[in-house]
């Protein structure tokens, strides 16, 4: 594993899903304890924050998983535990990334070093079967992290949201303080949903920055993205983080 992972991982895990037990040891520090990882998930995958896909992967209790999504193919590749319920996974294509998964061991998400991620549920098929804007409606509370181009944790911070429902707007509170913005519904099939937000609180007037959501199959988590621009060159032009439904 990559040491720049080690400390954007562990930094999510504090941040996401607090300690947890230890296990053997594997060769690269982690630990070949997975817990309750083992099993089917599936979800939305999503690369360059704009184009989605289905992802399913199977995780063996060694570690070892496959899978395949609509976006890049099949794949194989071994995770092990890094503390909490924090993994660390390297592909055999040699991409590096990590899986935070929740307490009950029911949602995960994932971001890894070429702009691709998502979110996906435990012994779900795939993405929702239908997502409308109503679906987003409520209270939602996680944490953002914001990432330098190479890697390195550059803060971590509370977030809180609240979401109409209806026609998409809301408001909450994060990294940069105060914040609104509105959301629109990309693709149903995907739990995709897109937008565009201002810091309320900016002394100045603050530009626009472009949001990308995608949503867990049973609506109850979400995977988010933050970017100062439409179309991102690298990690460190957004912000990343994960929200449960409150």
């Amino acid at each position: 594993m990559k040491a720049k992972w080690t400390i954007l991982l562990i930094a999510l895990a504090l941040a996401l899903t607090g300690c947890g037990g230890g296990g053997s040891s594997s060769d690269d520090g982690g630990s070949t304890d997975i817990g309750g990882l083992a099993g089917s998930w599936g979800g939305t995958i999503w690369e360059g924050v704009s184009n989605f896909g289905t992802i399913t992967l199977t995780m063996e209790s060694s570690g070892s998983f496959s899978g395949s999504n609509t976006v890049g193919g099949e794949f194989t590749g071994t995770a092990v535990l890094e503390g909490g319920n924090l993994y660390s996974y390297l592909l055999d294509s040699g991409r590096a990334g990590g899986f935070i998964v929740n307490a009950a061991f029911t949602h995960m998400a994932w971001v890894d070093e070429t702009l691709t991620g998502g979110i996906m549920q435990k012994n779900a098929a795939g993405p929702p079967s239908s997502t409308a804007l109503a679906d987003m409606g409520g209270s939602w509370s996680g944490m953002a992290l914001k990432l330098s181009a190479a890697f390195e944790v550059l803060g971590t911070a509370d977030v809180t949201l609240t979401v109409n429902g209806g026609d998409g707007s809301y408001t909450g509170s994060g990294p940069e303080g105060a914040f609104a913005g509105t959301l629109a519904l990309v693709s149903g099939s995907y739990g995709a949903f897109d937008g565009t937000q201002t810091d309320t609180m900016a002394i100045m007037a603050a530009a626009a920055k472009y949001v990308y959501v995608t949503m867990s199959h049973d609506h109850q988590a979400i995977a988010f993205v933050v970017c100062d621009s439409a179309e991102p060159a690298s990690v460190a032009d957004c912000g990343y983080g994960g929200l449960s439904r409150q």
